[in-house]
């Protein structure tokens, strides 16, 4: 049965004394709140150097234009050092974010101090390669142009096999039929029937890839600038071939209709 007693005219109920005594053991000297407070201060600290890493990555300074910050990283990193965008996944260098963000001057003085043109991300494709990619042909051609330029002003060989297979910059905008790409290449002097280490030519990457497109697409120019339907990689296969084994009646016809019509 619980008592009172009057302290300093106040009456307290035994239950109160308990209150207060827990009442003090969690207060703000408490290990409890000490470590909940602990805890709340690290997980913002991360949040915040996190921002700051994301902030001074080389794909949010190439985003803004900050030519100094990625040419600081690179000098730190090496001209083909590679970061790992932890959004994304990928990893690339400053000169993909560069070129992925259209920053026209950022790659011109990338490539100036030594940025790797010919650097393989981790999906197999380089800044050059990069530089020609685009799914609107008709939006993006003036400044897939404006960056070929800045690449053929630099000295980079727009021939120079570098990806997967020793794909050259052609071999990637045929395979992923880019139309403008293609044809820009094409007109800057790359030959339409490079090769790459299975010596397969652009046209064969055009043929099977899974877009194909037989009135005016990628293949189409390749075709108008000379392809060779007639191209034998290292194991005798073919455009030809190609459009015979994948059962491409469309790509078949095409390629027919430039090879004097070529029975099936």
């Amino acid at each position: 049965m619980g008592y009172t007693w009057s302290t300093e005219g106040h009456t307290m109920t035994d239950a109160q004394p308990y209150a207060q005594h827990n009442s003090v053991r969690f207060g703000l000297k408490s290990p409890v709140v000490l470590m909940a407070t602990a805890c709340v201060v690290c997980f913002v600290g991360a949040i915040a150097y996190n921002s700051y890493l994301w902030y001074m990555s080389p794909l949010v300074a190439a985003a803004r234009g900050d030519t100094e910050a990625l040419l600081s990283w690179m000098r730190k990193h090496g001209a083909s050092g590679r970061y790992r965008d932890w959004v994304t996944g990928i990893q690339e260098t400053p000169l993909h974010a560069a070129v992925r963000s259209g920053k026209h001057d950022v790659v011109r003085s990338l490539l100036k101090n030594g940025a790797d043109a010919f650097a393989i991300d981790s999906l197999g494709v380089s800044p050059l390669m990069l530089s020609v990619r685009t799914f609107d042909d008709s939006a993006r051609a003036d400044d897939i142009k404006q960056m070929v330029d800045i690449f053929t002003d630099a000295g980079v060989d727009l021939s120079h096999r570098h990806g997967p297979n020793g794909m050259t910059a052609l071999h990637y905008a045929a395979s992923t039929h880019y139309r403008a790409s293609v044809e820009i290449l094409l007109r800057v002097g790359v030959a339409p029937n490079i090769n790459d280490d299975r010596n397969r030519s652009p046209l064969h990457y055009s043929v099977m890839g899974a877009y194909f497109d037989s009135m005016d697409g990628a293949t189409a120019v390749l075709l108008s600038f000379g392809a060779d339907i007639h191209h034998s990689d290292m194991e005798g296969v073919t455009p030809l071939d190609i459009a015979r084994q994948i059962g491409r009646s469309d790509a078949l016809l095409h390629l027919q209709s430039h090879a004097g019509g070529v029975t099936p």
